[in-house]
């Protein structure tokens, strides 16, 4: 995406970012007055645009020294040095300071209300609620319940029926029916073609802020506690549960019924067949603890 699609319709100086922007600035190195006029990567800015930068330390200094951005959102303990025709923002987080610029400078009014296309398809006893967005070719069951800001993309099936059954005396399969429900908590996001069944006889349920990429499959029964992270093609098959703040990396598979510790992270490609302690970090088939492996965020 070029540069010209993140310009602003009309050029704002530092100052009324800052007046705009709902993110505390600890300090300020620089002049205010300078007009900015877009955003961008930094590595990928010109003249006039606001970036950020979550480096740390000498890369951090290598980074905003030789960018050319006018102002650059940076990390309370780096010391920006030369100031000539730049603004260095020091914020308690740059890239969280970014996003609520991009929300407030590129609002979406799609944003502010229900906002359900027109393809997608709602059984009646769903229960959406108030601000969702509900992409298209979207299926949601009856047996769904959708919390507040929830945001659900293209192609989705929520409230399906999964793989579960038992067997006539001579082999024949015989399903299980699904009774439970998916109950969705306040601001989760899920991505595009992603699957969310049905519980058995207990409900599915995946808790307030958590996030799922894009193909990602959870299975029946699986408890997603609050602030969770789950990347691209990860797989939760039947009965797992994730505590709190576990981050999951792309393509991952969890068992049936194990439990994942409160802010454990899993590595990409790993296939967990047994229960994690709080804080643990795995990686590998079959996943193994890592210490060393930084969080995935």
């Amino acid at each position: 995406m070029s540069l010209s699609q993140h310009k602003f319709a009309v050029p704002l100086s530092i100052a009324k970012i800052i007046d705009q922007v709902d993110e505390p600035v600890q300090a300020i190195f620089g002049e205010q007055a300078l007009m900015i006029d877009s955003v961008a990567s930094l590595g990928d800015e010109k003249k006039g645009a606001l970036v950020f930068c979550k480096a740390k330390g000498l890369k951090a200094k290598n980074l905003i020294n030789s960018s050319l951005a006018t102002a650059i959102l940076i990390s309370p303990d780096i010391n920006p040095g030369s100031m000539k025709e730049k603004c260095y923002l020091q914020v308690a987080d740059p890239a969280r300071w970014f996003v609520r610029a991009l929300t407030t400078l590129f609002p979406n009014p799609s944003h502010q209300k229900e906002n359900i296309h027109p393809s997608a398809v709602i059984e009646h006893g769903a229960i959406i609620g108030e601000g969702c967005l509900i992409g298209a070719g979207t299926f949601i069951g009856a047996n769904v319940t959708l919390g507040a800001g929830c945001k659900i993309g293209p192609n989705c099936s929520l409230g399906v029926s999964g793989l579960a059954v038992a067997y006539e005396e001579n082999g024949t399969p015989l399903a299980f029916p699904h009774l439970g429900n998916v109950i969705l908590g306040e601001r989760v996001q899920v991505g595009a073609n992603c699957v969310i069944v049905r519980g058995i006889l207990e409900d599915t349920r995946i808790d307030d802020n958590c996030q799922l990429g894009n193909m990602v499959n959870i299975g029946h029964n699986c408890i997603v506690e609050k602030n969770c992270w789950i990347s691209t093609k990860a797989l939760l098959c039947g009965s797992v549960t994730l505590n709190e703040g576990v981050m999951v990396g792309a393509n991952a598979t969890l068992n049936n019924h194990i439990t994942i510790g409160a802010n454990a992270n899993i590595g990409l490609g790993s296939v967990v067949t047994k229960s994690l302690a709080n804080g643990q970090s795995v990686f590998g088939v079959p996943a193994k603890s890592l210490p060393t492996m930084r969080s995935l965020k």
